[in-house]
């Protein structure tokens, strides 16, 4: 849920801040401040409390659903350019 955005790389080994990947359902919101707290009352580890917010119409997904994590990934570096 989610993916590091970096230059060169997306992944933990480049120590790059995790941002969260979003799909709201119709006609509902969401916010980075909102993603935040309700993770810290989750008690999740500090490294996984996202810097950045990504908000899709819709997931990029195969046929049967899966989502297609290569596509966010490119998605995201373009948007990082």
């Amino acid at each position: 849920w989610s993916s590091d955005v970096c230059s060169s790389d997306l992944g933990r080994s480049m120590l790059c801040p995790a941002c969260a990947v979003v799909a709201p359902k119709a006609g509902q919101s969401i916010d980075l401040p909102s993603i935040v707290e309700f993770l810290k009352l989750q008690k999740i580890a500090v490294q996984y409390i996202p810097e950045r917010l990504f908000v899709l119409e819709a997931m990029p997904t195969t046929p049967s659903g899966k989502v297609q994590k290569f596509k966010l990934r490119a998605m995201l570096r373009e948007s990082a350019v």
